[in-house]
């Protein structure tokens, strides 16, 4: 192996066309892509109705083929949404053998009933740009959360996903 630089003659930008293996020669060890940014975010009811937002600002880390998303919504004008809510995502989950399953983690304040926050639950579906929000019961997930965001909902998802 060859070291690059000393400690007081630093290289100060790499720029690479091929990637960079880290740790190893396989391909496994390949890194050829990072990527963060900025999107929009939405809610949207599975089945009828609407969820509006006077925000809904979504940021993502993409390196490989791991993304890790983390949106800020506030609503201000629900028209009669049912089903389950979902967030957009900015690039689609893996589809092979459930890999582009992940669970996401919540912090929800101003829901419209007494439900317990922790009773939400999300997850993102293979194929898809969504990450599903249930609310949980004893038995598993039911699709009825959406009828439980108010007009003045305060709604932070953090998912972390693969993509093709």
């Amino acid at each position: 192996s060859k070291d690059l630089g000393v400690s007081n003659y630093r290289f100060k930008d790499l720029y690479l066309s091929g990637g960079v293996h880290l740790g190893g020669a396989g391909a496994a060890n390949k890194l050829d892509d990072y990527e963060e940014g900025v999107y929009t975010a939405t809610l949207t009811p599975s089945e009828s109705g609407s969820i509006g937002l006077s925000s809904g600002f979504g940021s993502y880390t993409k390196i490989g083929n791991l993304v890790t998303v983390n949106a800020s919504c506030s609503t201000n004008a629900i028209s009669s949404p049912v089903g389950y809510f979902k967030l957009n995502l900015p690039f689609t989950c893996n589809n092979t053998n459930q890999n582009g399953r992940a669970a996401a983690s919540f912090y929800l304040d101003g829901m419209a009933s007494g439900n317990n926050v922790s009773d939400f639950i999300g997850l993102t579906v293979e194929n898809t740009t969504e990450c599903r929000v249930y609310l949980g019961d004893s038995n598993g997930a039911v699709s009825d959360s959406a009828q439980q965001v108010d007009a003045s909902a305060y709604i932070l998802i953090s998912v972390t996903y693969r993509t093709a």
